[in-house]
């Protein structure tokens, strides 16, 4: 669109040096009327990262919906008195747990998340998932790194048919 208007401006502009000097005083005067809009009347497109079912985030469900959402990292608490290689990787497994709780909750506060400047509710709103994923990142390398510290006997070959189970 600018650059059609600025097309526009040249071929008259040369237009008018060509002719004669009534006439390019008058092609001067149009191309001066030439207005570039460089913001469109259409509303801008909003950035969707995350939208919840319009249905189920209204019903009565939505509730029962969101402790779902959070029993995945109180699922990991289960763990609080195992044993870690370190103190540290306990306490960053505990925390990680109940972040992971904690920012579902808060994500799932919202309808609609949207890239959309509004204040405090846009950090909060974008934050909290990628606050989750950190924390699922952080277990997902803790169940790794604890393999390292595990006794020998987990890695022993069990022979089948010493039971009597396998008869069956």
């Amino acid at each position: 669109m600018a650059a059609r208007a600025l097309e526009t401006q040249k071929s008259s502009s040369t237009s008018s040096a060509s002719s004669s000097s009534a006439s390019s005083s008058s092609s001067l005067v149009e191309a001066a009327a030439v207005h570039v809009d460089f913001q469109t009347d259409e509303p801008r497109k909003e950035i969707v990262v995350a939208h919840w079912d319009p249905d189920l985030y209204r019903s009565r469900l939505w509730p029962l919906t969101c402790l779902f959402g959070m029993s995945f990292g109180a699922l990991h608490l289960v763990s609080w008195n195992d044993v870690f290689p370190t103190t540290v990787e306990l306490w960053l497994w505990r925390i990680a747990a109940f972040v992971s709780m904690g920012s579902m909750l808060v994500f799932m506060h919202f309808e609609k998340v949207v890239l959309r400047w509004e204040g405090m509710v846009t950090i909060v709103s974008l934050s909290s998932p990628a606050v989750y994923l950190l924390s699922r990142m952080v277990m997902m390398g803790e169940v790794f790194a604890a393999l390292r510290a595990e006794e020998p006997a987990i890695y022993d070959t069990y022979e089948v048919s010493s039971y009597w189970v396998h008869l069956l």
